[in-house]
């Protein structure tokens, strides 16, 4: 702990896209390093059914040219992301994810 905490409190894990299209990877809520990606890589919020099928499905942000992170077009990106930003580094960038209401989950695909 700091004596003056920041906003943008450290993040130590870089979280990167997965290697494989099909497979998306679940990340929680909470401060996020979200890995610059040389593909489409779109971080998405849904909802997971029991037969593993996500439902629900809406785009939140995306990088792409390594290039970094940009909140996604759209009315659902813009209110769910309301007073969040991303801050860009080197390696990434991060950002603060808020909470999902009842199971919905945020994806990497």
């Amino acid at each position: 702990p700091s004596s003056s905490p920041t906003t943008r409190p450290t993040v130590a894990t870089l979280t990167s896209c997965p290697v494989d299209e099909l497979t998306p990877s679940e990340i929680p809520s909470g401060p996020v390093m979200l890995a610059r990606s040389s593909s489409l890589c779109v971080l998405t919020k849904a909802l997971p059914e029991f037969d593993g099928s996500l439902t629900d499905i809406a785009p939140v942000a995306l990088s792409y040219d390594g290039g970094g992170w940009e909140k996604a077009a759209g009315d659902f990106a813009t209110v769910l992301l309301y007073g969040e930003e991303f801050a860009d580094y080197a390696e990434g960038s991060h950002i603060t994810l808020p909470d999902l209401k009842g199971n919905e989950k945020y994806y990497l695909t």
